[in-house]
């Protein structure tokens, strides 16, 4: 803390006495005193009210589409099904999803006869409307191949003859009745940008977004009043930052038809989860800290600044011939005045007072640091329930709906400031969101990397130094309690249930290395590891995107995708074995599934067909490649490394001394450190890690120290060479060479 906080802290002192006392004139029938609260706006007064507070925070930007007067005009399928849509009587996977029974959108689908694949096309493709789904007939397997496509792709959903394609700018419901000549039964306009959806029953919930705060708003011919728009009520802690309307639907799958629709109005950070009853809509709020540290000043002012201070201050604040920057400039020289009569002494002890003082303020109010607000969205009616806790959210898998009940994790302190004293919990919220229990505290210092609700129990993962894996009891769930706790090293980023009271968690381990651990938590109060794989690759898409990974539980085998490869391994008990790599040429792996006793594996422009039994590929599919419709495929100019001169650098070590070697990356740019040994019966590595540079949130693409330790174990000459290239380049698009030629002695 230094001498301009001080001077901030002077101000707000005045300032926050007016501000804390202010609220918005109730003239329009809503409250905007207390907490977080989702409410509908009802009239065209209130929605216009919320508009004026809006603009007046400095968040709001606007649209074309505001205050519309009211007059305006508007205008796992059954077995029946299953066998009259062409699906298969073998068994096949379906997409990986949070809940069963409540579908996810995905780049692939298959009946367990016909696979819908959407590939990854290149941002252009989008932009011209060149991206296709193939169809393709996937049995026999041997004789697989591709029978069709529709032109348009994106996030598909397959419901007996229905297949649905969200693209970025629509979404078509085709008839897939004749796999090779699909039909389009009905097309709609997202009018806006695809957020989320998911599929249940035959219905199809859609969110979409549109810049600005709008109201009524039309709606692909639907319209939706100021009944059924709901704006966020906030206490003054938290900053008016809201500039953005989400729009939910449902829409009857075969007709097409939208049956219901409620807007929201929020900011852009948000999370969707979905239950079979409720949809709930996450978005983070943006707390205001120096409103905190203005009730903390307004609280013990009288402690730093003398009372005739305080009165000049109040003087000049009360005036109504200075405008803000007149106030600001007058207020401004008389904290000045006033500190240059300190000694240095003084301003110093003030200034760790303050700051002092402060931080047990802080932690006294830490639940006012961070939150998140909730929306619960009936799905029988769209009636909208709303409530907040403290902290923030990691994803989806950070909520659950069990008993009626919401069970939600959260991280407080997620700010690099605070990174030492960031705490973890689990709030518990009853029907009317109203929290009825919670857990907090937990492992100071971490933060959540993952976090699975199963049943009564919850699984949360934390990190710093070595990765906790909490087990939580929710069975009373008006007191949720820690059972067991089991620490080693590493973090899982995504947990997966296998049955039996076992999980499969997929992270990295101590060297950054991607991580397969199979947990045993059947001893709820003493949760095992029972094995662990490493696997040589620093990523996997299965890491944050769950649909990526697959699980075949009746032969006990993990697919996961990571570069150009797709991992397979057998996991059981006894440990966890490698019985598949199934290379690619060169193309990032995105997806796999099984049908009978075969895997598919998917890649832009490749489809492996490989024999589970065997483990032999027996088939491998061609996809066109995307040629840029308009102009000659550009070809980036790549720049001649062959010039550049290698660094060698010679060491000495004795036996048993220890070697550090610090080099400076930036995995952002997708360049990472690759080291060779000549000899790793001389030398072996200890210690193998990536130290990120702090930086300030909302700052990106800064890079920081990859660090390696080794122990000489043999004398004699040995070399380490570090390549610094991209992984999907290998070592012959390395940019930088350094070779260390360590003499053992």
């Amino acid at each position: 803390m230094n001498r301009n906080i001080i001077i901030i802290l002077g101000l707000i002192l005045i300032t926050s006495a007016v501000f804390l006392t202010y609220n918005p004139k109730d003239d329009f029938g809503i409250s905007y005193t207390g907490d977080f609260n989702m409410v509908p706006a009802d009239s065209e007064g209130n929605f216009n009210n919320f508009l004026e507070l809006a603009s007046d925070s400095g968040y709001y930007y606007g649209s074309d589409n505001i205050a519309v007067k009211e007059d305006m005009v508007y205008a796992t399928a059954n077995e029946d099904s299953l066998m009259a849509s062409g699906y298969s009587d073998a068994r096949y996977s379906e997409t990986n999803v949070q809940l069963a029974g409540v579908d996810e959108a995905d780049i692939v689908k298959t009946n367990g006869k016909y696979i819908f694949y959407t590939t990854q096309s290149p941002a252009w493709v989008n932009y011209y409307g060149g991206q296709s789904t193939y169809v393709i007939d996937a049995l026999p397997p041997e004789t697989a191949r591709v029978i069709g496509n529709i032109t348009d792709g994106g996030n598909l959903y397959l419901d007996g003859d229905n297949l649905i394609v969200i693209t970025y700018d629509g979404i078509k419901n085709y008839n897939i009745s004749n796999p090779k000549t699909p039909e389009l039964i009905w097309a709609k306009d997202l009018n806006g940008s695809y957020v989320d959806s998911r599929l249940i029953d035959g219905e199809l919930y859609l969110i979409v977004q549109e810049y600005g705060i709008n109201g009524p708003i039309i709606w692909n011919n639907v319209k939706i009043g100021y009944d059924d728009i709901y704006l966020p009520v906030i206490p003054e802690i938290i900053r008016q930052n809201f500039e953005t309307t989400y729009i939910i639907s449902s829409i009857n799958v075969e007709s097409g038809e939208i049956e219901n629709t409620a807007a929201l109005v929020g900011s852009y950070s948000n999370t969707v989860y979905v239950s079979e009853e409720n949809i709930y809509f996450a978005y983070e709020l943006d707390y205001d800290e120096d409103k905190l540290m203005m009730k903390f000043v307004a609280e013990n002012g009288d402690k730093y600044f003398p009372k005739e201070v305080t009165d000049k201050l109040d003087r000049v604040f009360s005036n109504t011939d200075f405008g803000d920057s007149a106030k600001y400039v007058q207020m401004t020289e008389i904290l000045e005045d006033y500190i240059n009569t300190l000694s240095s002494e003084e301003m110093n002890n003030l200034e760790n007072e303050i700051e002092n003082d402060y931080e047990i303020y802080l932690k006294e109010n830490w639940e006012e640091l961070e939150g998140t607000g909730i929306a619960k969205i009936s799905l029988d009616d769209f009636k909208v329930t709303s409530g907040k806790v403290p902290g923030t959210i990691l994803n989806s898998f950070s909520m659950d709906e069990y008993d009626g009940n919401l069970r939600i994790a959260t991280t407080i302190g997620n700010d690099w400031r605070y990174r030492d004293i960031q705490t973890n919990n689990i709030y518990v919220f009853d029907e009317n969101m109203d929290v009825i229990g919670k857990v907090t505290g937990l492992e100071e210092g971490e933060r959540i990397y993952s976090a699975r609700f199963i049943g009564d129990k919850a699984y949360v993962v934390t990190y710093k130094e070595t990765d906790p894996l909490l087990v939580i009891d929710l069975q009373d769930p008006n007191n949720p309690e820690v059972l067991g706790e089991l620490k080693i090293p590493g973090y899982s980023t995504y947990l997966h249930p296998i049955g039996n009271n076992k999980l499969i968690g997929i992270g990295k381990d101590d060297s950054n290395m991607v991580k397969i651990s199979l947990f045993d938590a059947t001893d709820l109060e003493n949760p095992k590891e029972l094995s662990k794989y490493s696997l040589n690759e620093y990523w996997s898409a299965a890491l944050y995107e769950h649909h990526a990974f697959l699980w075949d539980s009746e032969k006990e085998i993990l697919v996961l995708p990571a570069g150009s490869h797709a991992y397979a391994f057998e996991v059981k008990e006894s440990g966890i074995k490698m019985v598949k790599d199934d290379v690619f040429k060169d193309y990032s792996v995105l997806r796999s599934l099984y049908i009978g006793d075969y895997l598919y594996t998917f890649s832009n422009y490749e489809i492996h067909v490989i024999d589970e039994n065997t483990w032999k590929t027996v088939k491998t599919i061609d996809l066109p490649k995307y040629e840029y419709p308009y102009l000659e495929p550009y070809i980036e100019p790549v720049e001649d490394f062959a010039d550049v001169e290698i660094e060698t650098i010679d060491e000495k070590v004795v036996i048993g001394e220890n070697i550090t070697i610090k080099l400076d990356e930036n995995p952002t740019t997708g360049y990472t450190w690759n080291y060779s040994i000549s000899d790793d019966g001389k030398i072996e590595l200890l210690f193998d890690e990536y130290i990120q540079d702090e930086v300030e949130d909302g700052i990106v693409g800064a890079g920081g120290v990859h660090e390696w330790t080794f122990n000489a174990t043999e004398s004699g000459e040995v070399e380490i060479t570090f390549d610094y290239y991209r992984s999907w380049e290998g070592v012959g698009g390395s940019i930088n060479t350094i070779i260390y030629k360590i003499t053992v002695e």
